[in-house]
């Protein structure tokens, strides 16, 4: 008798140290490599952009509006203002996913860490971490956020157009001369070619205004200063603008952004 009780005693305390233990192993998520202590990229809650990517340190990190092709356009002098940000192995505090990042090859051979496309990097004149000085820089270099709706693409379109709207993986948006304020005159055959732009606009980068969006008459499709947002089909990468100057689609280019650029 007294062997069976201690032969389930020791059963009773090997069932509870596995429990223990695998309390433990569900303390972070595998799936997203979501680490309590140990991760290399976090989020940081600001109270002028709110939600902030930044290394384990702190320090904020940025897109460059040029890289809309996900490729890095900073290179020479841009590079003693931009420090590119790698990471071998990227763990991700709670609120990110790994799978949202990646790393590419620059033309000098180095790595650079990229989120959802865009690669990442530091500021030269962030002095400490918390510091977010380097954004709107150019107009065209902005914190780095897990949830802008829309960014700004940079390269040259035409002699007046070297900015431009993208979704939040590099997608090209356009407009129409064909249509009215708030009315969309495109439909049937049309849509098919010029996808509407319907993504809920929550967060945007800080040259631009969330009052000046709206919603198309009766429907969810976005507009910009009035004008509806459109995607084109033959855009297959992104950083595309084959729609551009197509029967009266245009970007959403410089002058539609600010009348300043």
């Amino acid at each position: 008798m007294n062997s069976f009780k201690r032969n389930w005693i020791l059963m009773l305390l090997i069932g509870l140290t596995s429990f223990v233990i695998s309390c433990d192993e569900d303390d972070y998520n595998d799936d997203d490599d979501i680490y309590p202590e140990d991760y290399t990229v976090q989020l940081a809650s600001t109270s002028e952009f709110g939600n902030i990517l930044t290394d384990k340190e702190g320090n904020s990190l940025y897109f460059f509006g040029r890289d809309v092709e996900g490729i890095s356009n900073c290179s020479g002098g841009c590079l003693n203002n931009w420090t590119v940000f790698f990471e071998e192995e990227i763990k991700v505090s709670e609120g990110l996913s790994k799978s949202d990042f990646g790393t590419i090859t620059n033309e000098d051979g180095g790595k650079q860490t990229t989120y959802k496309g865009w690669p990442l990097y530091f500021f030269n004149n962030d002095e400490k971490p918390g510091d977010i000085n380097g954004d709107k820089v150019l107009n065209l270099f902005y914190v780095a956020k897990p949830d802008y709706t829309l960014m700004i693409g940079g390269k040259e379109i035409s002699e007046d157009i070297n900015i431009y709207l993208v979704d939040q993986t590099g997608n090209t948006l356009y407009n129409s001369s064909n249509d009215e304020e708030d009315i969309s005159n495109c439909s049937g055959g049309c849509l098919d070619v010029w996808p509407p732009f319907t993504e809920e606009i929550k967060y945007l980068p800080s040259i631009l205004v969330a009052s000046d969006f709206g919603k198309v008459e009766g429907s969810d499709q976005n507009t910009y200063k009035g004008k509806p947002m459109y995607f084109f089909v033959n855009d297959e990468n992104r950083g595309d603008t084959n729609g551009h100057d197509v029967n009266g689609f245009l970007v959403f280019g410089n002058s539609d952004i600010s009348e300043e650029l």
